[in-house]
């Protein structure tokens, strides 16, 4: 995992600028363990570092993770109708 300071730094050389969403009405966690009944926060064990937290994920990201993650996909999508063509 990078860190926010990394990210910034990748977003700059790459001169991108990040896109920003409004705050989604609803958000989804996606699981492969269908035990979970509580979504409760913790620390990743890749980055003890990191505050606990719950990962979600919005409404238009939700198709990413539609499949099990073993499975190659790729996602793609379009934010003008030049590229919508």
């Amino acid at each position: 995992m990078i860190s926010d300071a990394e990210r910034e730094e990748l977003v700059r050389q790459a001169n991108a600028a990040p896109k920003v969403h409004g705050r989604p009405d609803v958000v989804f966690h996606y699981s492969e363990d269908g035990s979970i009944r509580r979504f409760a926060p913790h620390r990743p064990p890749s980055n003890p570092s990191h505050p606990p937290a719950v990962w979600a994920i919005d409404a238009e990201h939700a198709p990413l993770y539609w499949f099990p993650r073993h499975c190659p996909r790729i996602s793609v999508w379009a934010y003008d109708d030049e590229q919508q063509a």
